[in-house]
């Protein structure tokens, strides 16, 4: 199970990882992803440090369940917001069940 879980947190780590970074280096490729209240690059730039943070906690293995969890409801939140745009964020829905499998290995664990 170890080995699961550290394979799950790597590609969720991967995937906030290339977001941000990517959102850093195109803001105008991302902003639009925002919803229309907080559509600014400084909102961008906010989510993508949270983005960051959110890999460095999933790569660290600490308190897994929990970085799992905020993930999982970040991910959901991004699809929600965005559902008008299915065709694009249905990758997210899947990271999101990827998410919630680590929360659960997580708590098993413990």
């Amino acid at each position: 199970m170890k080995n699961a879980s550290l394979i799950l947190r790597l590609s969720l780590a991967f995937a906030f990882s290339y977001a941000a970074i990517s959102s850093f280096i195109y803001p105008e490729a991302w902003v639009g992803w925002l919803p229309e209240f907080v559509r600014t690059t400084g909102w961008l730039t906010f989510f993508g440090l949270g983005q960051v943070f959110m890999s460095i906690w999933l790569v660290s293995g600490y308190k897994t369940f929990y970085a799992a969890s905020l993930s999982a409801g970040m991910l959901l939140g991004i699809v929600v917001i965005n559902l008008s745009a299915l065709d694009v964020v249905f990758r997210d829905i899947s990271l999101a069940l990827s998410a919630l499998a680590l929360a659960v290995l997580a708590k098993e664990e413990h």
